[in-house]
């Protein structure tokens, strides 16, 4: 819960209705040429690993890379025509490849870290 807040403040409730009202379909636009942009760029995937983590351990069905990653990608679709809708966000192809790659990197995780836990408890360790 704390997690959707986070993001939910972040994404949306951080800035002011009526604020932002462009759209971005040129993938890597937003990579840019500055520190401050490639740091957006970053966030953006940071910002959805801990969903991709989050994600299997509370739901069971969704335990399998495709249907994780679909849910991330779905989210991150959602969040992106929200913030067009409210004009909180720009519309950008680019945070949803990114927050997208972040879900995979998070369910990555999880599956790693299971895989060792399993290990570790089979051997006894």
């Amino acid at each position: 819960i704390a997690y959707i807040i986070v993001t939910f403040q972040t994404v949306l409730f951080s800035r002011e209705a009526g604020s932002r009202k462009e759209i971005s379909l040129v993938l890597f636009e937003t990579w840019g040429h500055s520190f401050h942009m490639h740091a957006m760029f970053i966030e953006n995937i940071i910002m959805f690993i801990p969903f991709g983590v989050l994600l299997p351990i509370v739901f069971k069905q969704v335990r399998s890379g495709w249907k994780c990653v679909l849910i991330g990608f779905l989210c991150s679709c959602g969040i992106e025509i929200t913030q067009h809708i409210t004009q909180r966000g720009y519309l950008q192809l680019d945070d949803v490849v990114t927050n997208t790659v972040g879900m995979f990197i998070g369910w990555a995780i999880w599956k790693i870290v299971c895989k060792c836990l399993r290990t570790c408890l089979s051997e006894k360790c």
